[in-house]
């Protein structure tokens, strides 16, 4: 089911089509793309493509990703937004030339759309993600690109640590890129968070989804993207306009009475102008959300800046403590109840380890008795965070992968997965068996449930 309109007035030229497709898969879901083409005063002609879903589901769950058309388009022509040329095919950078356009395209104020740099690791050929496959997904969202390990530690050395890319990792530079800025505001997918076919699909969901509400939020209706509806009302203006111009009836063209003529008049007004404001009201929420976003952002920022300073405070102060010979450690005794066991958590590993909302919930109505015991344990993966499978952390205690007992979890509007845990063997008494389920953000150890054995399906 489709439809097309067009006008053609002086030297404005628009065509717009509007295509509904049911879901393959999904009953009663309908997916409609719009497709405009406009040229205005001799300018360069535009295209904009805009994708709306229609469904009946209380909750939608999909996998963002271009209509196959825009891809087909990029291909075929040259698109343009912003400085970026638009392509279905990823670049390559694995030259200085190549780096210091790509640096340049980064830094560009004037950028409209991310940049997704994608490392290739040491003594590799490829990404860890299968770039080609993503990029013709993601075509007019964002410029994909792959640098070679030698230009990604060159990258390194132009941004910095915290803002580049490495060992098969990859980064996303929003628009207004600057190395002044925090470096927390363009997402970074560690390596590590790679290794297994569930981890990049995860990965890329979440890069998809990124991108589609920064598409979103960024462009708006009647201003970067064009509308099947705005063109269809320039056609009805521009008819109108005609009409009045030429008010002779044409051959089988039904007369209608002045009063008639009137009252349609002033109910298609009416229509107009409801429309109108319908957009207006949109245009309105977009920009509240916007705005939301960034004042969302900014107090992150503040935030990020303040944990950051507190970091380089305690390294500042253990640096101190160890040249004088005195144990790093801010408080040596270990609690003797739960109670304080967050407290002692966050004063001592500010940093090293993190406890999630629901891990502080658990520990709170823990019923293990050894409060001793998880204290060490916490103490123990402070100091390994890359501990490998079977590592012993004390007599019966050891760390391992969750196996069948993995699962995801969102922190700080990432998505993890928690594969790892460390346990005092195979009983489930709450008050004698100990779990701590974890995983590794980059930065620091982050513990979502602990004391007790977590309940799933199989339990």
């Amino acid at each position: 089911n489709a439809h097309c309109v067009s006008v053609r007035q002086g030297s404005t030229d628009f065509w717009a089509l509007r295509a509904d497709d049911p879901d393959k898969t999904v009953a009663r879901r309908v997916w409609s793309t719009e497709i405009t083409v406009g040229r205005v005063d001799g300018q360069p002609a535009g295209f904009s493509c805009r994708l709306l879903v229609s469904a009946t589901e209380d909750s939608l769950s999909y996998v963002p990703a271009v209509p196959g058309l825009v891809r087909q388009i990029a291909d075929e022509f040259t698109l343009q937004n912003g400085g970026l040329t638009l392509r279905s095919m990823p670049e390559l950078v694995d030259d200085t030339a190549g780096l210091d356009v790509l640096i340049s395209k980064i830094e560009d104020p004037a950028r409209l759309l991310p940049i997704v740099v994608f490392s290739v690791p040491d003594g590799a050929n490829e990404a860890l993600v299968d770039v080609k496959a993503l990029s013709g997904k993601l075509v007019g969202l964002a410029q994909l690109v792959t640098v070679s390990s030698d230009c990604a530690w060159k990258l390194t050395d132009a941004f910095g640590k915290q803002r580049s890319i490495f060992g098969g990792g990859f980064r996303t530079y929003l628009p207004g890129f600057s190395t002044a800025e925090t470096p927390y505001r363009h997402p970074l997918v560690v390596p590590q968070h790679l290794q297994t076919r569930e981890q990049r699909d995860r990965a890329i969901q979440n890069l998809s989804v990124v991108l589609a509400r920064q598409s979103t939020l960024s462009s708006r209706l009647g201003k970067e993207v064009l509308t099947f509806s705005n063109v269809r009302r320039l056609v009805a203006r521009t008819e109108a306009e005609s009409n009045q111009a030429d008010p002779q009836p044409q051959e089988g063209t039904v007369v209608l009475s002045d009063a008639e003529a009137q009252r349609l008049k002033a109910e298609n007004k009416e229509l107009w102008e409801e429309l109108e404001t319908s957009e207006q009201q949109h245009n309105k929420e977009v920009e509240d959300l916007i705005s939301e976003q960034s004042k969302a952002e900014q107090r992150a920022e503040e935030a990020e800046f303040n944990l950051i300073a507190a970091k380089a405070r305690i390294d500042q102060l253990t640096g101190v403590l160890t040249s004088r010979g005195q144990s790093a450690e801010m408080d040596t005794v270990n609690p003797d109840n739960w109670s304080g066991f967050t407290d002692w958590v966050d004063r001592n590993f500010a940093g090293k380890v993190a406890l999630t909302p629901r891990a502080r919930k658990e520990i709170k109505k823990a019923l293990f008795e050894d409060v001793g015991c998880a204290c060490r344990c916490v103490a123990w993966l402070a100091e390994n965070p890359s501990a490998a499978n079977n590592d012993v952390v004390e007599a019966g205690v050891t760390n391992a992968r969750c196996g069948g007992d993995a699962y995801p979890v969102t922190w700080q509007g990432q998505s993890y997965q928690v594969e790892w845990h460390i346990k005092n063997g195979n009983t489930r008494a709450p008050e004698r068996c100990l779990r701590i389920y974890y995983f590794w953000d980059g930065d620091q150890i982050v513990i979502t449930h602990m004391p007790s054995h977590r309940k799933t399906s199989m339990s």
